[in-house]
């Protein structure tokens, strides 16, 4: 069974709840900008909750043996035959071990396949290598850089939009689906009985 899943009901979300909102609680201080901040941390993850709640069913978790959520990843501000918005978090525990890039590589697939978007988007702090590492890994480029966009912790940090289209998609994953593909035996080796 994939540690990868996808919540698509309400249950599912429900059962999830607590790990999503542990994992997001962690992340406030990095999703919430200085403006936006409230005094009650109860508030601010309970604003984030919603968000990530009116992603589904484009809501996806890296659920770890124990059961706690150690990645999330979503499509948000979808619109049909356009575009979307792809947003991922990690559990600190677990960054550079790969359950963002697990989580989200079939929220892409989703966003191509299923929903035929044109554009995938990210926003991405510019200082967070994880991130920018995998918009390089998985074919997005860069459309814009916003300097001093957003106030973390009192620090002004710039802010870069990287997109992904479906034509580029679709040319980086052929090679991945051809080299995952089944080998065809050679008839030249086939030994009747």
């Amino acid at each position: 069974m994939s540690p990868v899943c996808q919540l698509t009901t309400p249950e599912a979300l429900a059962r999830h709840a607590p790990g999503i909102r542990h994992l997001l609680r962690l992340h406030r201080d990095t999703l919430l900008d200085d403006a936006s901040r409230s005094d009650s941390l109860t508030e601010d993850v309970e604003l984030l909750w919603q968000n990530t709640a009116a992603c589904m069913p484009w809501l996806w978790v890296f659920v770890q043996p124990d059961g706690s959520i150690s990645a999330i990843g979503a499509l948000s501000d979808i619109q049909p035959g356009r575009h979307a918005f792809l947003h991922g978090i990690s559990h600190p525990a677990f960054r550079g071990a790969g359950c963002v890039a697990q989580t989200l590589g079939p929220l892409l697939q989703t966003a191509f396949d299923e929903l035929a978007l044109i554009k995938v988007k990210a926003e991405v702090e510019t200082h967070n290598r994880g991130a920018t590492g995998f918009c390089r890994r998985f074919g997005f480029q860069r459309e814009a850089l916003f300097r001093q966009d957003i106030a973390v912790s009192g620090l002004l940090r710039d802010v870069a939009v990287y997109s992904l289209s479906a034509t580029r998609y679709r040319e980086m994953m052929r090679p991945r689906m051809l080299s995952q593909s089944p080998k065809r035996a050679d008839p030249r080796n086939h030994q009747p009985h």
